[in-house]
C-alpha cells in the first residue's frame, strides 16, 4: 500500500519513475491545504488573542522549528522521504533567498493577524492572483491577454470597497496583509520554479526541511531584540507550562499547511495555485465569521464577493486558454 508521503508526492511512489499525477492525488492535496490552512488560521487567532501570546515573530519561529524537527523525523529518523542533499551553492543561490521571503511572509500575516480580522485578511489575501500576474509580467517577461488584466479590475475594486467599510479596519493590518499577499505570489512563482526545474528538482518535504532552520535563524536575533523579554517577564509570569501546548500544536499544524502547500505547488500550476487559494479564503472567511462573530457589514460582503467573481471570471479564462 502506498503511504502519504507517497500519495502526496509522485517522486516517492513505487515505480523509480517520475509520473503525472492524477486528480485524485491532486484533490486530495488540495483538500488538505483547505483544512490546515483554516484551522492553522482558527488556532493561531486563539493563540494571539485567547492566550493574549501577542509576539508574532515568536510564534512564526515556533512554525520554523516545529516544522524542522517533524522533517528531520519523517526524512533522517523514519526515512518515510529519501533525502536530497543540496550543495552550499544551491543553497545559496536559490533556497536562502526562498527562505527570507517564506519567513517574511509568515511574519507579515501573522502580525496581521495580530491587528484585523481573519474574514477581512482572508478578503486582502484575495489579492494573490494580481500580484502573481505583475510579477510574472514584469520580471519574467510573460505575456497576459487583455481579458487576464480585466479580470483583475472587479478583484481589486472589491477588495477596495471591502476594506473601505470594513468595521475593525486597521492601517498596520492591512499594510502587512497587502505585503503578505505580494510575498505570497512571489514565493508561488519562485517555489513553484524550484520544485519542477530539471536536476535541481526538490521534493516539498525536502524544501521545507531546508527552508525552516534557516528562516529560524532568521528570526533567532530579531526575537531576542524585541519579544523576549516581554515573553519572559509579562507573558510567562501570567502563564504556566500547559499553556504551550496550544503553541506546539499551532507549530504542527503549520507544518502540514507549509508541506501541504509546497505539495500543490509542485503538482499545479502558479494561477492554478492562487485561483484555488481564493476558493479557500471565501471558506475561511464564512467560518471565520461562524467561530469569531466579528462584524461584517453588507457592503462587506457586497465587496468580497465582487472580488470572488473577479476570481472566478480569472479562473474561467485561465482554463479556457489552457484547453486551446
Amino acid at each position: 500500500p502506498l503511504s502519504i508521503s507517497q500519495l502526496f508526492h509522485p517522486m516517492t511512489g513505487i515505480s523509480d519513475k517520475p509520473r503525472e499525477p492524477g486528480y485524485v492525488e491532486k484533490g486530495t492535496a488540495l483538500l488538505a491545504w483547505f483544512v490546515f490552512n483554516l484551522t492553522t488560521l482558527t488556532v493561531n487567532k486563539v493563540v494571539l488573542f485567547k492566550l493574549q501570546f501577542s509576539y508574532p515573530l515568536a510564534l512564526t519561529a515556533t512554525h520554523m522549528l516545529t516544522c524542522y524537527i517533524m522533517c528531520f523525523l519523517v526524512i533522517k529518523v523514519f526515512k518515510r522521504v529519501p533525502a536530497q542533499p543540496q550543495s552550499q551553492e544551491h543553497i545559496l543561490k536559490f533556497i536562502l533567498p526562498l527562505s527570507v521571503i517564506f519567513c517574511v511572509n509568515i511574519c507579515l500575516g501573522n502580525v496581521s493577524l495580530n491587528y484585523i480580522p481573519i474574514s477581512f485578511f482572508q478578503t486582502i489575501k484575495s489579492s494573490v492572483p494580481v500580484f502573481t500576474v505583475l510579477i510574472q509580467a514584469l520580471f519574467m517577461k510573460k505575456n497576459f491577454t487583455l481579458k487576464i488584466y480585466l479580470s483583475l479590475i472587479p478583484i481589486v475594486g472589491g477588495l477596495g470597497l471591502a476594506s473601505f467599510t470594513e468595521v475593525n479596519f486597521n492601517m498596520t493590518g492591512f499594510t502587512c496583509a497587502v505585503l503578505s499577499s505580494a510575498l505570497t505570489a512571489a514565493q508561488a512563482v519562485i517555489m513553484t520554479t524550484l520544485l519542477n526545474t530539471g536536476m535541481n528538482r526538490m521534493g516539498p518535504l525536502n524544501l521545507l526541511y531546508y527552508m525552516a532552520p534557516l528562516s529560524f535563524a532568521l528570526l533567532v536575533p530579531v526575537i531576542a531584540y524585541l519579544e523576549i523579554g516581554p515573553i519572559y517577564s509579562v507573558w510567562m509570569q501570567k502563564n504556566d507550562i500547559y499553556s504551550f501546548g496550544p503553541l506546539v500544536f499551532s507549530g504542527l499544524l503549520a507544518f502540514g499547511l507549509n508541506y501541504s502547500s509546497f505539495v500543490v505547488s509542485s503538482l499545479l500550476s502558479t494561477l492554478t495555485m492562487t485561483v484555488s487559494g481564493n476558493a479557500k479564503a471565501v471558506i475561511n472567511i464564512i467560518f471565520s465569521v461562524l467561530i469569531f462573530g466579528n462584524t461584517i457589514t453588507p457592503l462587506n460582503w457586497v465587496g468580497c464577493f465582487i472580488a470572488i467573481a473577479g476570481v472566478m471570471w480569472y479562473q474561467t479564462i485561465v482554463l479556457a486558454q489552457s484547453k486551446q
